[in-house]
Formats: structure tokens, sequence, C-alpha cells
């Protein structure tokens, strides 16, 4: 149904010549794919064989790119399609996350690694909420050295600029640069096939994430289900944190994850579980740090597991949210 020539050329100043194929029969697609062996003779390689559509094309595309990537150039034009439909601001911003992948500079990217576990420790807060690693990454590629240069990044808010532009150009002011902002010179530095193949990678990982994410949440909804605990879960694999994030996102939407939630606070004494509960009401529920100060004091916090003990109180903090709910429910 489809073919498609390659020409690739050799330091001896020959051209190899490759065939791609597509193909169907009785709703089973193939894609082959035809180069010269070590001796000179075509071989043909079976890239696919399936009856989905957009697998085949998925499969398709992404061999092509990486044989694109080995030097082979198409023929007939357009042969990988677009992997992705993007408008001008998207596309600039994956151009600067691909070439910042390739040319992030790992010294200031430790730098401002150090400076976001600080700050995160300063407010208790999350270091991905402060900065992710992409964020951190774009940064130290580019070198902004004034605010106005900072909020040329993507992901980078004027809410970020107040908190954070002066401890960030702190670290990235100290270490000179050759280039300049505005960043449109970057889609002049990139190799088009290169990129369109770190795209497609990039979507496959996606993909791939995207899938584990759906099996563990479905692994931990039929825990929930049965009253399992997290050591169960942890022993198929999935970490508690992981374990508690999923149940925490099944209860938003709807599901009744009472059963795990029991299941694990048969652990914590009850004198524990009403000072958490009566510290959700004084110190409110949105900072577990305050309520586990509460709970246990901080002197008494050098000889407890922190990490088992914000599992708890996170899975204590679903039960205060919904009988919170309930209750505004019933005095509406």
């Amino acid at each position: 149904m489809f073919m498609n020539s390659f020409e690739k050329k050799t330091e001896e100043d020959r051209v190899l010549t490759a065939k791609v194929s597509i193909c169907e029969l009785n709703g089973i697609w193939q894609v082959y794919w035809t180069e010269p062996n070590g001796m000179g003779e075509p071989e043909q390689h079976q890239w696919f064989e399936g009856s989905g559509w957009s697998e085949m094309l998925t499969s398709f595309r992404g061999n092509v790119l990486e044989k694109m990537s080995e030097g082979y150039a198409p023929l007939l034009d357009g042969v990988t399609g677009d992997l992705q439909s993007m408008n001008g601001r998207a596309e600039f911003i994956q151009k600067l996350h691909y070439y910042s992948d390739i040319n992030r500079n790992d010294a200031v990217f430790d730098q401002l690694r150090a400076w976001r576990r600080t700050q995160a420790g300063k407010e208790g807060k999350a270091p991905y909420m402060i900065a992710t690693n992409r964020l951190l990454q774009v940064i130290s590629t580019f070198l902004p050295q004034t605010h106005e240069e900072l909020m040329q990044l993507p992901g980078f808010g004027q809410y970020k600029l107040n908190q954070y532009g002066s401890g960030i150009l702190a670290v990235t002011g100290q270490v000179k640069r050759e280039w300049s902002f505005p960043l449109n010179w970057v889609a002049d530095k990139i190799d088009y096939v290169q990129y369109k193949l770190w795209l497609h990678r990039q979507q496959q990982a996606f993909e791939q994430r995207e899938t584990e994410r759906k099996n563990r949440k479905l692994a931990v909804l039929e825990a929930a289900l049965k009253g399992s605990g997290l050591s169960e879960l942890e022993a198929s694999s999935i970490p508690r944190r992981d374990a508690v994030a999923i149940i925490e996102e099944l209860d938003k939407e709807g599901y009744d994850v009472e059963p795990i939630i029991n299941a694990e606070l048969q652990s914590v004494s009850q004198e524990e579980r009403e000072r958490a509960m009566s510290a959700f009401l004084s110190v409110g529920d949105r900072y577990l740090k305050p309520v586990l100060n509460a709970v246990y004091g901080e002197e008494a916090l050098k000889d407890i597991n922190a990490d088992r003990a914000y599992e708890w109180l996170r899975l204590l903090r679903i039960r205060y949210r919904r009988e919170k709910e309930t209750g505004a429910a019933k005095a509406g």
C-alpha cells in the first residue's frame, strides 16, 4: 500500500539504497525495512505486525526517524508525518526543551538543585513545588541574567519570578554565556531529524508512563476494595508513597477507599488519630508538618519514622476531609 526509498552516503562516497514498505492483509498491518547487509545484499527486517493502525504508524514513524538519524534520507518528503500537532508557541517551547536536553550545564544544574533544596526546606514544601527538574534544566542551559530573561523561559511566570527570581539569578548571574535573549536563534541550532526523533521518544515515554500509571491505579483500586494495606502494594512493586498518592486521587474521583484507610490505621493508636483530627481543625489540613508537630511534639519526632507518620496522616486527612464535606452538606 505504501513504499518509499531512502539513500545514505557512506565514507567511501558510495550511496546505499534502502526501502520501507507498509502492507495490509486480512486486517493485519506489516511494516518492512530493507537495506544492504555487510555483503551488499538486500536484507529485510520486520518493524511491525499487528491489527492496530495507530500502533503501526507509531512504530513506522519511530523506526524511520531512527534510520534518518543514522544518515538515511527519504526520496519522498513528509514520510514521517506530523508526530504531534503544535502551535507556534508550543513548538518553540519543545525546541527549547530539546536544546536544553542536549546542552545542559550540569555544574549549574547541580547548583540550582542545591538552591532548591534549601528553599524547599525553608518553606516546608516538596522541591518540585519550587521548580521542576525540567525547569532547572532549561535555566541551567540558557543562563538568564535578568528578571526579564527569566520570564521568557517556559514554566516561569510572575509568581515564581517574585518568589524565586533573585535566588536563581544569584546562581546563573555568576556564569558567563556566549548567547543572548530572546531565544529565537535556538531553532536554527538544532538538527531537525534528531529533534523529531527526540519528540517521538518523548511521546513514547509519556505513553509508557501513562500505561504504567493506569495499571498501578487499577492495582491500588483493587487493593482498596479488598482492604489490603500498603505493604501488599509495596510487595507488588508499587512504592508506598506512590500508592498513597493514588489513593488520594481515587478518593477525589469518588471511589470508596475507606477499606484501605482502615487497614493502614490499625497500627495507629486511637490517641494519635484523635490528636491528628484535632490538629486538622486547629491548624488546617493543607500542610502536614504542623499536624505532625501537634501530634508528637518536635522532640518526639526524632524517635519516630517520619515517612510512615506522613503516610497515615495523608490517609487520615482523606477521612477528615470527607467527614468535613458530609457535615457541610448536612448543614446546608
